[in-house]
């Protein structure tokens, strides 16, 4: 989960999804996403991307499976 936002309940929430991987405060979800892929040794082929706003528009186009929400920017 990489988003630009810091909070407990994002935390909170995650761990009760068990999502291993939380990033907070992130300005450059890009360099956030490439870390993450790097860790966990994984190919931008293998990752999908779930993003609702500009921010995210670059991951969503490298990625292996780009998704957008409803009413998402253009």
């Amino acid at each position: 989960l990489i988003t630009g936002r810091r909070s407990d309940i994002v935390t909170r929430r995650a761990r009760e999804m068990g999502v291993l991987h939380v990033a907070q405060g992130v300005d450059d979800k890009k360099a956030a996403w490439g870390s993450l892929l790097a860790e966990l040794g994984l190919e931008p082929a293998q990752s999908a991307y779930i993003g609702d706003d500009w921010p995210d528009l670059a991951v969503i186009r490298a990625c292996g499976l780009g998704i957008t929400v409803p009413n998402a920017p253009e």
